[in-house]
């Protein structure tokens, strides 16, 4: 396997091109010559992917990434690799990795298609204030069925001024994991595994949060993400090396651009899955995370034309890679907006049915801070483990997905984006929960079961 020194020297001495925008058209000009080659089609009445494509996909993808290799943006140079580079990184995957500390350990496996494995469920990755979020963190780690926890950034402002430079974003950084130390502990769960979502791209920052007794540990992770499309940083081959060499794990979480230059859903679903490849040779991950298929109207994750080429992502990476899987679960809405629960179903039922484990964030554009609850945590967590004690087949998920769910907040998007807002705003963690007490208020708790009564009808098989 290629080390990161030869991705450095390739770095430096791999085709120059100046102009970023030349790499985006190679990439995306050959993904679509890929989707004719390799017969990959989009029906808008599949939300979840045909195996037999998804492995098509799959190659594809090596395909792609064999010919044209990642860019770095940094010394505008191309990095090739050839395929047995590739397939020697990717066989290499772990299908078992064990995280946190104590009682709190676990083992966090990969997930075949159609196996019915056990779903684990991460949350976090969004804006907290200084005052609400070591509140939330800890509502968070009470939530039982939380396996793991993803750190928070700063809405541009902490310790009572506007973030700036790389002295605040260390301190930020500081800030952020002690608190969640602080949080999970008070929540009775000190080992609980914790993902550093970064505050910044500047590497003495990321490495700033390797911190045993206050940060993040050996049995912890750091989210290190490439830039779309199947573009890499020198600064992150930075803080890869350090957080290998200190001993803690690596997480990407990988998304394309939709309708830019990731194509649409049939040349993103190709790109997509090259990238997820890719990070496995240049970031040295071991756990992924999916986030394809981001439309340039951002707001629309959740609709059909972004649900499948994300499964189509997940299913060709299953299928062909043994590395636990995470797909993000990321909502339009705020929390309590009309159709926030009928989302975040749609979502997770097609990244359980995928072979994902589940990673509930903030609404996929937040216009502000604090955007996460624990009941939706819980919620996302019953769903996936009734699909997998009922083994709900991906052709019943995929029919309550396109006849049940989708109709319902599909027209919310036919609305232009500057008059969307009001339709999609709801309330905060800090309106829905008591700060002192750490519980929900009757109007979340009220809507949260009749959100689960609505699935119940559809066929979610609930287990309480």
């Amino acid at each position: 396997m290629i080390n990161l020194f030869d991705i450095l020297d390739r770095s430096y001495s791999g085709e120059k091109i100046t102009d970023e925008k030349k790499w985006d058209l190679r990439i995306w000009s050959r993904a679509v010559k890929l989707v004719e080659e390799f017969n990959i089609k989009y029906d808008p009445m599949v939300a979840i992917a045909d195996v037999e494509m998804a492995d098509r996909c799959f190659e594809a993808a090596m395909m792609l990434l064999s010919e044209h290799g990642v860019f770095n943006i940094g010394t505008k140079r191309v990095v090739k690799f050839d395929r047995e580079e590739i397939e020697k990184a990717i066989g290499q995957g772990r299908d078992n990795i064990i995280l946190g500390e104590n009682r709190d350990r676990f083992t966090l496996s990969h997930r075949n298609v159609d196996s019915f494995n056990e779903v684990k469920t991460m949350a976090g990755h969004f804006s907290c204030t200084d005052e609400v979020g070591p509140k939330l963190y800890q509502a968070m780690a009470e939530v039982q069925s939380l396996d793991m926890i993803e750190g928070f950034n700063f809405y541009g402002e902490h310790g009572g001024r506007q973030m700036q430079g790389m002295v605040h974003e260390t301190l930020g950084t500081k800030y952020s994991v002690s608190s969640i130390r602080k949080a999970i502990a008070r929540a009775g769960r000190p080992g609980m595994h914790i993902l550093y979502y970064p505050v910044s791209p500047d590497p003495a920052v990321n490495i700033a949060a390797l911190d045993p007794d206050n940060g993040i540990r050996k049995t912890d992770a750091i989210e290190i993400t490439p830039i779309p499309e199947l573009k890499i940083e020198s600064n992150l081959l930075a803080v890869t090396i350090a957080t290998t060499e200190y001993g803690a794990f690596v997480n990407s979480d990988t998304s394309t651009i939709m309708y830019g230059f990731g194509g649409g859903p049939t040349e993103s679903a190709i790109i997509g899955t090259a990238m997820s490849i890719a990070v496995y040779l240049t970031y040295r991950v071991d756990y992924n995370s999916i986030a394809s298929s981001l439309p340039v109207d951002a707001e629309k994750f959740s609709l059909t034309e972004c649900l499948w080429p994300r499964s189509m992502n997940l299913i060709s990476m299953a299928r062909n890679i043994k590395s636990p899987l995470f797909c993000f679960v990321a909502p339009g809405p705020e929390p309590e907006s009309e159709h926030t629960w009928m989302e975040l179903a749609a979502q997770t039922i097609m990244a359980v049915a995928s072979a994902a484990h589940i990673d509930v964030i903030r609404p996929i554009r937040p216009y502000r801070p604090n955007l996460l609850t624990p009941l939706q945590i819980e919620f996302c967590s019953e769903i996936a483990n009734a699909m997998v004690k009922s083994q709900m087949s991906r052709e019943e998920a995929n029919k309550i997905i396109i006849n049940d769910l989708v109709p319902r907040y599909s027209p919310t998007y036919d609305v232009p984006t500057k008059d969307r807002y009001r339709l999609l705003k709801g309330k905060a963690f800090e309106e829905l929960y008591d700060l002192n007490t750490l519980k929900p208020n009757k109007e979340h708790i009220d809507s949260y079961y009749a959100a689960k009564k609505e699935l119940t009808k559809l066929g979610i098989e609930f287990e309480w």
